[in-house]
């Protein structure tokens, strides 16, 4: 009966049709319920008497019984649950797929919230099929599974077990959609911790392989249509297309497969959506294609959303869940390498299955060949090096010049801010210094600049004091109060430091807050709103997640969709929406008002702000190419580790002015700071080169090279000093040991000499 109804949908959808022609197929009522019945019918929720509901009710606990799975045999039609896998992982990743307001979607989120224990039903289902086997099986299926295969007409055990898994991955991804990490990592929900672990690994080679298959699969070229790009929706730069053509084509295809004609609404569409899919009239390819598509999409986006989850909070110990190396069921074939169309593919929508250390690599890599071909090598003959920009600056003045001298090298066009910028400074007698500018006072001039201006104090930023004693800040929403309409071209400028600080592999001592790093990847997942924003306000985030858990009458707390905020110099209330404080939360809206207050905290007050740092940003550094990172792997990339020092790379990677390193002078040194505590090792390290963190790839990756000049003395009277442009420590030949290290911590402690 379960599967009569199934496919009845499919006719009951031509013949309602038949009747208007230009309704769509799921604008029709009959559509939709005849779609939940069978749905619901399968796992025994409309008749208790149904050997799966009679098995699985109240009985599974999140996990997987293997005794129940048994059970199963005697009691189920084994070739239903076949050709229920194969109909659902078909259909569900389209529905999943089609954008969140639109009825396909819509259907799926009902059925997931109708349903009770949709998941684990169907992953109960899933082992059923993959008998003794279990995730091995699926893993070892996973790899050798056709692509393009065709499995409309003829169905085998394979359809159905891949179906389910599809059908599975379709499910998460809408209901993370509504998934905190609380509801995550404490309740399990919507699924189970130890399941997902599998699930990843088959993911991320099924996912592999339909890119090495197809590798120009979802590409779309940016439409010059104003109307599909939602200036409001994000404070990544208004030039970003949104998916809204996208759902559209899913729209249209959808209905082709069961027989529709487009409706009038939604005859315009982008020909360049998920191209090379539709390249077939036939009702079959049009199906397959479009599964391929949507199965894609599904996988990707369930990965990215669990791997940021993982990234706040592992659920494994291990990184080797998400790399896929050799030591995996698959290997990645394609070397790294910019012009490998596959290998592209996989940095863009699978970036984490590539370790971090190798995206770091190629992220260098990519701007240093820039890099070399605008401004020349450093090394080579004066011919081939760019002459650049020559600005001038005053020591007491190294804001107000730094802002003329980035607009003067900006009126030269966007190319000249990833040239040469040489800089010449000018002393308190207002002459200019001795000294030749071979990026080491480029370097000293950027680190003094981002100091100033990304200082609290100067107001264009606050800070948020973490448990890490890390000061880490954010674009201060009332800034227009103080510098007024200068305010974004400040903020523009301001993106611009930390663009050509990248861009140069300038190590920055300013550290940015996790939620402001998520937006700036420019690939920002607003569903994790409420996680982040424990980030930024722990106290507002638990007082949300007691109302979202509250049990009482939430009418009596007299909420409203409005919030209080005194950061623009009063107190001033803000509407969340239209009329909003005329309306009252209640138990129905209250999801809406949680995400409505995240939302206003992270994105609404400082969108303005934002859009332009990242327009400044941008303007340097590719957004696609800082996409490939998550928030606390940016950190990392203009921060710098947080982890501890390592001893022996640092060592390694120092080079030697005047000493041999079998000078006492030398060992003594190092075996100084080996017995300094990670507080002092961080103050050396900012003592020569200006931050108290290696540079993201390590010291071999420091430029210049961290170098210890030997300074003759007579007596032990004289300091160490530094020369940070250079990131030179200048050491005197002391006496002894002792006398070293209590000299030595004189001066990184109070930052003299």
């Amino acid at each position: 009966d379960s599967l009569k109804s199934w496919t009845s949908t499919i006719g009951l959808a031509e013949s309602q049709l038949k009747v208007d022609i230009e309704k769509s197929i799921y604008f029709t009522s009959a559509w939709r319920n005849k779609l939940f019945n069978s749905l619901k019918r399968s796992v025994g929720i409309t008749n208790e008497s149904n050997a799966i509901n009679e098995i699985t009710n109240d009985k599974i606990d999140r996990k997987v019984d293997r005794k129940i799975v048994d059970e199963l045999d005697s009691k189920i039609d084994r070739q239903l649950v076949i050709q229920l896998g194969s109909y659902w992982g078909l259909l569900l990743p389209i529905c999943a797929s089609s954008g969140l307001s639109t009825h396909p979607s819509q259907c799926l989120l009902s059925t997931i919230n109708s349903c009770r224990n949709w998941l684990d039903r169907l992953v109960l289902m899933l082992m059923y099929l993959l008998g003794s086997g279990g995730f091995n099986r699926l893993e070892s299926l996973v790899c050798v599974y056709p692509i393009d295969r065709n499995c409309i007409h003829i169905i085998s055990e394979d359809d159905g077990i891949i179906g389910l898994f599809l059908s599975i991955i379709a499910s998460l991804k809408i209901a993370l959609l509504y998934t905190d990490d609380i509801d995550l990592y404490t309740h399990q929900s919507p699924m189970s911790l130890h399941l997902l672990v599998p699930l990843i690994k088959c993911m991320k080679i099924l996912s592999y392989r339909i890119i090495t298959a197809h590798p120009n699969i979802g590409k779309q070229e940016k439409t010059t249509d104003k109307t599909e790009v939602n200036v409001n929706s994000s404070i990544r730069p208004s030039d970003q297309s949104t998916d809204s053509s996208v759902s559209r084509y899913f729209t249209d295809t959808f209905n082709s497969i069961f027989g529709s004609k487009t409706s009038k609404s939604d005859k315009k569409v982008d020909s360049n959506i998920g191209s090379n899919l539709i390249t077939d009239t036939s009702v079959d390819s049009a199906i397959e294609q479009t599964r391929l598509y949507s199965t894609f999409k599904c996988l990707t986006s369930v990965l990215s959303d669990l791997y940021t989850r993982w990234i706040r909070k592992p659920f494994t110990k291990s990184y080797q869940l998400w790399e896929l190396d050799s030591n995996s069921s698959i290997s990645i074939t394609h070397k790294i390498d910019l012009q490998d169309q596959v290998f592209v593919k996989i940095l863009m929508d699978l970036p984490f299955i590539i370790s971090f250390k190798e995206r770091m690599s190629l992220f260098r890599a990519f701007i240093d060949n820039e890099k070399d071909s605008i401004q020349g090598r450093l090394g080579y003959s004066s011919d081939n090096r760019s002459k650049g920009t020559v600005v001038s600056i005053r020591r007491r003045y190294v804001l107000e010049d730094g802002i003329k001298a980035f607009k003067e090298v900006e009126r030269k066009g966007a190319k000249a801010l990833k040239d040469r910028i040489v800089v010449r400074y000018i002393n308190d007698n207002n002459e200019e210094e001795k000294g030749i500018d071979l990026g080491g006072l480029f370097k000293d001039f950027l680190t003094d600049l981002s100091y100033k201006v990304f200082d609290p104090k100067l107001g264009l930023f606050l800070s948020i004091n973490s448990t890490t004693d890390v000061v880490s800040v954010y674009p201060n929403p009332a800034s227009e109060l103080l510098y007024g309409e200068e305010t974004n071209s400040l903020y523009f400028f301001l993106g611009q430091v930390l663009g050509k600080a990248l861009y140069e592999n300038i190590t920055l001592q300013t550290c940015f807050t996790h939620f402001f790093l998520s937006f700036m990847r420019a690939k920002y997942n607003y569903t994790h709103l409420i996680d982040d924003l424990k980030t930024f306000d722990e106290e507002l985030y638990k007082n949300l997640l007691f109302l979202k858990s509250y049990e009482g009458d939430i009418s009596e707390l007299s909420l409203t969709f409005s919030v209080n905020d005194d950061s623009f110099g009063c107190n001033k209330e803000i509407e969340l929406i239209p009329n909003g404080s005329n309306i009252a939360v209640n138990s129905t809206n209250r999801f809406r008002y949680i995400h409505a207050v995240a939302k206003y905290y992270l994105h609404d007050r400082i969108k303005s702000q934002a859009q332009s740092f990242f327009s400044g940003l941008y303007q340097i550094i590719q957004p696609d190419m800082l996409s490939i990172f998550c928030s606390s792997e940016l950190h990392i990339l203009i921060s710098g580790s947080s982890d501890g020092i390592d001893l022996s790379d640092w060592k390694a990677n120092t080079r030697l002015v005047g000493y041999l390193p079998i000078d006492r002078y030398v060992s003594n040194f190092w075996s100084v700071v080996k017995d300094f505590n990670e507080a002092d090792k961080r103050l050396l390290l900012r003592f020569v080169t200006s931050c108290e963190r290696p540079p993201s790839l390590g010291f071999s990756s420091m430029n210049p090279f961290f170098t210890i000049q030997r300074v003759d003395c007579n007596d032990d009277s004289r300091l160490p000093t530094a020369s940070t442009c250079f990131n030179v420590l200048k050491l005197p030949t002391y006496s002894n040991k002792q006398i070293l290290k209590e000299k030595l911590l004189f001066s990184i402690r109070s930052n003299s000499g």
